[in-house]
């Protein structure tokens, strides 16, 4: 059933990428996503989609190794699966009405066939087919984005966190003789060099989930489309990277002290977040960094309890994607401005924007609290903290900060079409209704929060000098120039010098023509002299077809 499920739905992307019209895009957009959203509701009515099931082919077949290829379905990774299709919902429909994308059709192709590949990663049932999906998957992304410079960052950043994969996976098939996952826990007990495969496993899990250090990837995003940047956002923070930790916690066991380590690193991310989410001037950057705040606690929570996590991922899934939802909102009403410097004031006229903002906020906190034990309370309540104080400075510029926008931006900003707030409406129905809570939370909520946004205590902040230099130039990109760049650049200019100018040039140029001197004066005395030529190929041939007998004889 399941795979008969993503075979129509590959189906469908490949016809939306190959079948592509230059007319009515908007129209055929709407008829893929309803295709998918058909496909997708009609097949999870009749049957139940998580029932166990198998479905795989024989990849690998040696007396050393054998391996398959398969669509697994089960329970356990039911929240994966719907939280990759309501990112994949989520964006078809804004790829409906989004006014800058160009391309709808191909793009919801892509789309589609990246959420195919996030099943297969969902189903690997050896690391092997985990690998695979990954690399496929960074390579489809690299295809779907359209500026040069996120394609350049996303790949670097993302090749780096491969080639960790593949060498931690050599390691494995090195010492366990084998490519499943159970081959993982053994090698995590008995691992020769724990240490060293800890900091290639940490890393390339950082580098997927974009944590800090390694966000740029992620932050580059900024400079594409809305609905483009959402989706790669939201399938490598939310998806890929929480899931390659979540099959690989057996790795956990490398050193005693991993999840210290996760959750140093996860800190970190949230603090880092929180500055660029209240001090970047861009709009679209800021929902990346609210995205970062999302990564860091899913890691965090995959570190105290997965099975807790697995309870929570769709939740914050929901919250990450209306985040996105009401962030887009005045984007879209300011003719797609994406400087919060320039808007200012827009309460007036975006009122209904503003009141869904505010309830999905609410609806956030509520679903947050209803979460919180004894195990994850504090972690889940600075969560909140960097959230309110970032969505509450959000709010204070946009809507009640002083007027900073053009004569053009005030003569178009009103409250975005009806389709917009659509998704707020199942989002936030979902959330309010799936997860009890007392009701003085939600009172309470709503209060403080409309009274800091007002307020807005760090409103000025974003005339700052901390602000300028941030927007300037991303510190921790400089860091990198500086720090890791400089000296790469310098040894390998220095490499350059000694191997190409020194040993190429000099040693191997002048010895490969020296050798072709010989060859062509042997050439020249051969075929001068035709007896001499006439032996020399004789005894050639005789030598060669000797050689051939008594190699296949076995003598060598």
């Amino acid at each position: 059933m399941f795979a008969l499920t993503t075979l129509k739905i590959l189906t469908a992307g490949l016809a939306a990428l190959f079948f592509q019209k230059n007319r009515l895009t908007r129209s055929w957009a709407l008829v893929l996503f309803a295709g998918v959203a058909a496909i997708l509701a009609y097949d999870f009515g009749q049957n139940d989609p998580f029932e166990a099931s198998l479905w795989f082919v024989h990849w690998v077949k040696t007396p050393v190794l054998n391996l398959n290829l398969g669509l697994k379905t089960g329970a356990e990774f039911a929240p994966f699966i719907l939280g990759g299709v309501a990112v994949l919902l989520f964006s078809l429909y804004y790829n409906i009405f989004y006014p800058l994308e160009r391309n709808r059709l191909r793009a919801g192709g892509m789309y589609v066939l990246i959420f195919v590949l996030l099943l297969f990663m969902i189903s690997a049932g050896n690391i092997m087919q985990l690998f695979l999906s990954v690399c496929l998957l960074d390579i489809l992304i690299f295809v779907l984005l359209p500026e040069l410079s996120a394609k350049r960052l996303f790949l670097s950043f993302n090749l780096a966190a491969d080639v960790l994969l593949f060498i931690l996976f050599s390691f494995v098939w090195g010492q366990e003789n084998s490519l499943y996952f159970s081959a993982l826990i053994k090698f995590a007990r008995h691992s020769s060099y724990p240490l060293l495969a800890f900091i290639l496993w940490a890393g390339a899990v950082t580098l997927k989930c974009g944590l800090v250090l390694f966000h740029n990837s992620i932050l580059e995003l900024k400079n594409i489309s809305f609905v483009r940047q959402n989706f790669v956002a939201a399938m490598a923070v939310f998806l890929v990277g929480p899931l390659l930790l979540f099959k690989t916690y057996s790795l956990m066991g490398l050193v005693p002290y991993s999840g210290l380590v996760f959750r140093i690193w996860a800190a970190g991310s949230l603090l880092w977040a929180l500055v660029g989410s209240v001090v970047s001037d861009s709009l679209k950057a800021r929902i990346l960094y609210y995205y970062m705040m999302l990564s860091a606690l899913m890691v965090v929570l995959i570190t105290l309890d997965k099975n807790e996590f697995l309870q929570m991922l769709l939740p914050l899934i929901g919250v990450g994607l209306l985040i996105s939802a009401m962030m887009i909102l005045p984007l879209v009403a300011a003719g797609n401005e994406p400087l919060v410097s320039h808007t200012g004031g827009f309460a007036r006229e975006m009122k209904l924007s503003l009141f869904c903002s505010l309830a999905a906020f609410v609806a956030e906190a509520v679903l947050l609290l209803s979460f919180i034990n004894a195990q994850n309370q504090w972690w889940l309540a600075a969560f909140a903290l960097c959230h309110f104080i970032a969505f509450s400075h959000f709010l204070g510029q946009v809507y009640f900060g002083d007027v900073m926008a053009d004569e053009r931006v005030w003569a178009i900003v009103t409250n975005p079409s009806l389709f917009y707030f659509i998704p707020f409406l199942i989002f936030a129905s979902m959330l309010f209704t799936s997860y009890e809570a007392a009701p003085i939370w939600f009172v309470l909520s709503f209060s403080m929060l409309l009274f800091f946004a007002w307020q807005c205590p760090v409103r000025r902040l974003s005339q700052s000098v901390l602000t300028s230099s941030v927007q300037e130039a991303e510190p921790v990109l400089t860091f990198y120039k500086k720090i890791f760049l400089t000296p790469i650049q310098l040894i390998g200019r220095i490499l350059w010098i000694t191997v190409d100018f020194l040993f190429v040039e000099r040693v191997m140029v002048a010895l490969l023509r020296r050798m072709i001197f010989i060859l062509i004066r042997m050439s020249m005395f051969l075929h001068q002299n035709m007896r001499v030529c006439g032996w020399f190929f004789l005894l050639f041939g005789l030598s060669y077809a000797a050689l051939v007998f008594f190699w296949q004889k076995g003598a060598f």
